[in-house]
């Protein structure tokens, strides 16, 4: 019988859905091959409203909501890379150029100082301040080979014509400027654009070891590639 206390709770009742709510906690939905579809979804939604009861329902993504995030990923990154690439590229060859410009500018300015003349252009024992001097904020190098940027290979022909170099670094392109001021004495008019003799010249040669070292046979790389490589002899500025 049950006993009803003052407060008018029915301890009786009370224990009995206690104990009916136990043994709904520890049921759990049956399957088996004779069950139909429909039985397994009724018993799926039961499941899912059980859950949603005894406030045990945890929500989460699903295996396709994952792949559909990672495939938008690959994606964004797949169009993202190559053109981070080619814009870090671009940087690095206009960097080259944009020193050995400034390196040129420098060297003219020792040129007219030096009783038209580049002999020791980069040397202590220079009358005049040498190249470095000239406040250019660049490292020079003679004879060696230029490796890193910020660092301008130079070599100087019989006083009167300069062949300075630069690295993309990491794109495997020696950057080069050819001042010559005598006729033919570097590199033959033939190689040069509407074969002129004298002049200042811009171009680009594959880099060996990923480095560049100025000289004759880097002015033969790069006459050598105005046959056929857009990095050949130009006036006005560096090829792409």
């Amino acid at each position: 019988m049950a006993v009803r206390t003052p407060t008018g709770i029915n301890y009786e009742t009370t224990r009995w859905q206690s104990a009916k709510l136990t043994t709904l906690k520890r049921r759990k939905p049956t399957w088996s091959a004779e069950m139909t579809l429909e039985d397994t979804l009724n018993t799926h939604t039961i499941g899912r409203r059980r859950s949603r009861l005894l406030g045990d329902d945890e929500d989460g993504f699903t295996l396709i909501e994952l792949l559909v995030v990672l495939l938008i990923i690959g994606i964004l990154l797949a169009i993202a890379i190559p053109t981070f690439l080619t814009v870090t590229k671009g940087a690095k060859n206009t960097a080259a150029g944009a020193n050995l410009t400034t390196a040129e500018t420098a060297a003219e300015a020792y040129f007219t100082q030096n009783n038209a003349s580049y002999s020791l252009i980069d040397s202590a024992g220079a009358t005049v301040s040498s190249i470095t001097a000239e406040g250019s904020a660049l490292t020079y190098v003679s004879g060696a080979s230029v490796k890193t940027a910020g660092t301008i290979g130079l070599d100087v022909v019989d006083s009167q014509d300069l062949i300075l170099t630069a690295i993309a670094v990491n794109n495997n392109r020696c950057y080069v400027i050819l001042d010559q001021k005598t006729a033919n004495k570097v590199v033959a008019s033939s190689s040069l654009p509407s074969s002129q003799t004298t002049g200042t010249f811009y171009g680009w040669a594959p880099a060996t070891n990923n480095s560049c070292t100025a000289g004759t046979t880097l002015t033969s790389a790069v006459a050598t590639a105005s046959s056929g490589n857009p990095g050949g002899w130009q006036t006005g500025g560096f090829p792409s």
